[in-house]
């Protein structure tokens, strides 16, 4: 007899953007014989601290050879920051002599959740970032080229007073 359940995939968005989690995932029996088992995703913080805790399959049988797949929207309001989803499926076990001993088979995956409002409020921050950056490059290059015509202006009447008090020692003095 082969015994073994495996969690083929666990998928969940690395970045959870709004108020939902949506998660798919597949279980596997891959002895030759059907388990019956019990899965759980729960979303912990850093701590150990359980936010969520979700029952994905209770009492599912698992034919031998074969997989089920589940997948749903969790609603995560609230929740901010970096978190971890974890998976955890649990069966029995058939030991020597008929004595069952449970097992359990976990799977992780990092997520980072996103409430709306902060998303918004860095896209609007990053916005006003970008208007204020651009009308900044404006002013300064307004401001040098307004520099360079007053320069431009000076130099003309420089250059017209030089030319004049040439043409004036050229002339000599009046008789």
């Amino acid at each position: 007899l082969v015994e073994k359940i495996d969690i083929s995939r666990l998928v969940v968005p690395g970045f959870a953007i709004g108020n939902f989690l949506d998660y798919n995932c597949v279980i596997a029996n891959q002895g030759n014989i059907d388990k019956t088992v019990n899965a759980t995703l729960e979303i912990v913080r850093g701590s150990g601290q359980q936010d969520l805790s979700s029952e994905v399959a209770t009492d599912a049988i698992v034919y031998a050879g074969q997989v089920i797949e589940r997948s749903a929207r969790l609603d995560t309001s609230g929740m901010l920051g970096h978190r971890t989803v974890r998976l955890t499926v649990a069966y029995d076990a058939e030991g020597d002599a008929g004595v069952s001993t449970p097992q359990e088979v976990v799977e992780e995956r990092s997520v980072w959740f996103i409430p709306w409002w902060l998303f918004i409020g860095a896209a609007a921050l990053l916005g006003v970032l970008a208007i204020w950056l651009s009308w900044r490059q404006a002013a300064k290059s307004a401001a040098r080229k307004a520099a360079r015509r007053r320069a431009e202006r000076l130099a003309r009447r420089t250059t017209a007073q030089d030319n004049a008090a040439d043409d004036a020692d050229r002339v000599g003095p009046l008789r």
